[in-house]
């Protein structure tokens, strides 16, 4: 409804308490200079909740189970609780896949908490 009427940071701001962020905090964002950014890929939200959740917001099960190559799957400790819920439920699908959460980070994981997970996986 927001990105019918244009309202991209309307529709950003809907985006991410969906997703379980402060009110407090969705409103200090709408002040930072990264906004404009956001803004401006509000269009892709729709299809991406689409593309990876599905018309109804469940975990594609049925898609996931068919991913046949390995496949890392992270959370952070301090995630949102669907977020971790849905790493624990796709890293149980995939057949190849691995579970690894990422203790005292959330979603914006900070690169030193990031690097060695990843140089551990691609090394394997």
């Amino acid at each position: 409804e927001a990105l019918a009427a244009d309202r991209r940071g309307d529709a950003v701001a809907l985006f991410m308490a969906y997703v379980g962020m402060p009110a407090a905090q969705i409103e200090g964002m709408r002040h930072a200079p990264f906004w404009a950014g956001m803004e401006a890929i509000a269009p892709t939200l729709a299809y991406d909740h689409t593309a990876i959740m599905g018309k109804d917001g469940s975990i594609p099960r049925e898609r996931a189970a068919r991913v046949h190559v390995p496949t890392l799957v992270m959370s952070g400790g301090s995630g949102a609780p669907f977020m971790k819920e849905t790493a624990r439920t796709l890293s149980q699908v995939i057949p190849a896949a691995k579970l690894r959460t990422l203790e005292g980070q959330a979603h914006d994981v900070q690169p030193d908490a990031l690097a060695p997970v990843l140089v551990e996986f691609f090394a394997a």
